[in-house]
């Protein structure tokens, strides 16, 4: 493995360089960078045909070791930055080492101490010798691309070439098949497979060839992507993007690509145009599908943005829906941060406001900070006038008595969620705060009776969790008094 570290203005040209020397001797490579639709290493991952890549970097660096060695590709790429899951990822493909050719060029501010590579430092500027092995590759990548042009028409491509130089790209300068296909991509931010060019819509493979001439798009052994240089203009055609353009990528992402990055790029453009469920479903679905906490952050970071971007009223919802999923979870701290920008959102007195302080509350008690977890529920209570979740209230607040040691007041509140509701889920969960304050007391018999009650309510109700839980404290009572 080879680190080339250059001044962050030459990273991109230090990587095309390398990209056209290998190309040119025959090597067989496979290149991608960190974008906003996906990750370096989902892309070069989709470029070695690999269907469905672990989350989990150790394991994610081993399937992508493995495809590149049968397939006796190299790898060429930047340095991810520090703290990305793609940073994660290319540790550990340093770290298995020896397979095939991976050749990453870095900013040289970054000492990269955790990558095992060999180094080799770049200067911003040529000398003579390098300047002509530059220009002997541009010369070998231009024969290649214009080898069916005469001499004439290699003239004016040559010409056309000087030109690009000093010209200011803008959307406005492409056809309108063109700014189609080229929206269509900037949308989608990774390479998108040539061969399914036509489910972005009829009529680009007159735009594709536009673009390729132009330079404004890349074609690499099937897969199609955006030009760097492109990168502001193509930021730029996203935003002013209509609705239904982005909520037509977004189905596309969604039904052809069901791994977490493409899923999350879909909730993000679902929300950018106005389908909010669509967009919830997709998050929903992106981050139940994670099992690495740094790729999590990263997806829960983005959707956060997004959401930020929205009316106040979808916001409300949405980061309702997130809080408890992530408490769902056990992510207590990514509950929080939700539950706490909801309330936020809400005026008090209303029922909006009672729901959102006791996710905040019920947040607080799994980070472990019961005096936050005391102040939001009793605060949610005096907000609401609702009975069954002024009881629901009552059994958090019964359940965070009891973690303090206030087991007369863990009484009180549970007795009065149980005067209060009729659900049988409040019910079940307040008698097993009341129960715990039985084994608490060294009441087993008490226990044993109360939670074997518990069971069969909970079995009758179809409450598997209830069930589960009043067993294992009967269990609990049952071994306590030694039977």
């Amino acid at each position: 493995m080879v680190l080339a570290r250059a001044p962050v203005d030459a990273i991109g040209p230090v990587v095309g360089h390398v990209l056209r020397r290998m190309r040119a001797a025959g090597v067989l490579v496979v290149t991608a960078r960190s974008t906003i639709g996906a990750p370096m290493w989902q892309q070069i991952a989709a470029r070695l045909s690999i269907s469905e890549l672990a989350c989990e970097p150790s394991l994610c660096a081993e399937q992508i070791v493995d495809a590149a060695t049968a397939r006796r590709s190299a790898v060429v790429a930047p340095l991810p930055a520090t703290g990305t899951w793609d940073r994660a990822v290319t540790a550990e493909v340093a770290r298995l080492g020896g397979a095939g050719l991976l050749v990453l060029v870095g900013d040289s501010s970054d000492a990269a101490s955790d990558i095992r590579a060999d180094r080799y430092e770049i200067a911003p500027s040529l000398d003579d010798a390098e300047r002509r092995r530059w220009w002997a590759a541009i010369a070998e990548e231009g024969s290649a691309s214009g080898a069916d042009l005469d001499l004439a028409e290699l003239h004016g491509w040559w010409n056309d070439r000087k030109r690009v130089i000093h010209t200011t790209h803008a959307v406005a300068e492409l056809p309108p098949d063109g700014r189609t296909l080229f929206t269509a991509l900037a949308l989608l931010d990774r390479a998108w497979p040539e061969a399914e060019l036509a489910s972005l819509g009829a009529g680009f493979g007159g735009a594709l060839r536009e673009l390729v001439a132009a330079g404004v798009v890349a074609c690499d052994r099937g897969w199609v992507s955006l030009e760097p240089s492109w990168d502001e203009v193509a930021r730029d055609a996203g935003d002013a993007a209509s609705a239904d353009a982005r909520c037509r990528v977004a189905r596309i992402l969604d039904a052809r690509h069901g791994e977490p990055w493409a899923l999350v790029r879909a909730a993000e453009l679902f929300a950018a145009g106005g389908e909010a469920h669509a967009a919830d479903d997709a998050y929903a679905r992106a981050v139940s599908s994670l099992d690495d906490a740094t790729a999590r952050r990263e997806i829960v970071s983005r959707w956060m943005d997004a959401v930020d971007l929205l009316p106040p009223e979808t916001q409300l919802e949405l980061r309702r829906r997130a809080a408890e999923r992530a408490l769902a979870v056990g992510e207590a701290d990514e509950a929080c941060r939700w539950a706490k920008a909801a309330v936020a959102l809400t005026r008090e007195g209303t029922p909006e406001r009672a729901a959102v302080t006791m996710l905040l509350g019920r947040s607080a008690v799994a980070l472990g900070d019961l005096t936050t977890a005391k102040v939001a529920l009793e605060r949610g209570r005096a907000t609401t006038k609702d009975r069954e979740a002024s009881a629901t209230i009552a059994v958090e607040l019964a359940e965070v008595h009891y973690l303090s040691g206030e087991l007369i007041a863990a009484a009180r509140e549970a007795d009065a969620a149980m005067g209060a509701s009729l659900e049988p889920e409040t019910l079940l969960r307040a008698r097993n705060t009341l129960g715990k304050i039985l084994l608490a007391d060294a009441k087993w018999a008490e226990a044993d009776r109360h939670f074997a009650e518990d069971t069969q309510t909970a079995t009758a109700h179809g409450d598997r969790t209830a069930e589960l839980r009043a067993r294992l404290n009967r269990g609990i009572a049952l071994l306590s008094k030694g039977l």
